[in-house]
């Protein structure tokens, strides 16, 4: 087994650039941190339930009627019904995997100022979320209208549509703060 001290000359000696060393850094820390952050459980609660408010408030004023909430905190669930439909917004929906790899890519870019990254990631964070928060409220509407649809909206279009946007920040982010910031380093 490799020791740490020895881990870390391994890392000292390998011939790569100054850029690639901070991509590899970041990625290992990013994967460190996922567990982590995966399990956190108030996390969950706190984004599923912000999650469910922000989405009521959207169909409430999309339809003129805003949906009931109820609140497990303890079991983790989070629904939103009305007289016709009623909708679970669990843990795997709340966009925590998205805000992770949002900020875990945008962190793993070198040559980029830490103002930078910190401006994009909160403003990448608002997007994803807002843009969440419609997915719900539409899915929330797609449930009492078109319930035969509703698989195929919440499992196939949605997602890719929101890993379309996520890609969408990404690029956004490379196009943006790539070569006015790498010159004004050197």
């Amino acid at each position: 087994m490799i020791g740490f001290d020895n881990l870390i000359e391994r890392y000292k000696s390998l011939q790569i650039s100054k850029s690639q060393k901070h991509f590899l850094i970041a990625t290992l820390l990013s994967l460190a941190m996922w567990p982590f952050f995966y399990y956190w459980t108030s996390l969950d609660n706190f984004l599923s339930e912000s999650l469910l408010h922000t989405s009521r408030r959207f169909v409430g004023l999309f339809t003129g009627k805003t949906p009931q909430p109820i609140v497990y905190r303890n079991l983790g669930k989070f629904v939103m019904r009305d007289e016709r439909a009623s909708l679970l917004i669990g843990h795997v929906c709340n966009g925590k995997s998205l805000y992770y790899l949002l900020i875990a890519f945008i962190f793993a870019i070198p040559d980029r100022k830490l103002k930078t990254k910190i401006t994009y990631s909160i403003l990448g964070l608002i997007i994803l979320y807002i843009l969440n928060s419609l997915r719900i409220s539409a899915l929330f509407q797609i449930a009492k209208k078109l319930p035969d649809w509703f698989h195929v909206f919440h499992h196939d279009i949605f997602q890719y549509s929101m890993y379309a946007v996520l890609f969408a920040i990404w690029i956004f982010y490379l196009k943006n703060t790539g070569n006015s910031q790498s010159t004004s380093q050197s």
